[in-house]
């Protein structure tokens, strides 16, 4: 049986343009880990100074994802607030994040919430209900929502690729891994962006 342990979107093949991480800027009330899938929020801001950067949030359950969060950096930090212990960026603190912009050709684990059969690997779906990271570990806690799977929602966030090349991974039982790509991705230049 497997183990509700869910921990976001982990890079499983990185697609063929290599691409370092974008450095983007978040204050906001949302508490953000690693493999937290983001957005990006309309402005630039940053923490004097440190070169203002584009503005990111917590995705929601439905719509475009910019990209995935892959490092928090803890030494440029907005006010007294530093903490080398914390793997985490807290609510409402400003701070700067490695986003690894999110690409059709990518391909990440995620945990599903529910069972995924293999008749429906090639179907869209969304991520389960938006919680926040876990403020121990530093890992994000979304998960594909497997009853969201569908064959024809071109808006849906995530493709359903497959499974892990890994014997001790269960098929078709509640909080499975499987192999996702981003099917709704959100434009830099919507933003001002390159």
């Amino acid at each position: 049986m497997a183990v509700n342990a869910p921990f976001g979107f982990q890079l499983h093949k990185a697609g063929n343009v290599p691409e370092d991480l974008l450095e983007c800027y978040s204050s906001d009330s949302t508490i953000l880990g690693l493999g937290d899938a983001v957005i990006l929020a309309g402005s630039y801001a940053g923490v004097a100074p440190n070169p203002y950067r584009p503005t990111v949030t917590r995705c929601a359950a439905s719509g475009a994802i910019f990209g995935v969060v892959e490092r928090i950096d803890q030494w440029k930090v907005e006010g007294s607030d530093h903490n080398l212990s914390r793997r985490h960026k807290p609510g409402s603190v400003g701070m700067y994040l490695g986003v690894r912009r999110a690409r059709i050709d990518d391909i990440y684990k995620i945990q599903a919430n529910g069972a995924v059969a293999v008749t429906q690997v090639g179907e869209v779906g969304n991520l389960a209900t938006i919680v926040d990271a876990n403020t121990t570990t530093g890992v994000s806690k979304m998960e594909l929502d497997a009853a969201s799977l569908a064959t024809a929602q071109t808006a849906y966030q995530l493709v359903v690729r497959g499974y892990p090349e890994d014997a001790l991974v269960e098929r078709n039982v509640a909080y499975q891994e499987v192999l996702v790509s981003f099917n709704n991705i959100q434009a830099f230049h919507a933003f001002g962006g390159v």
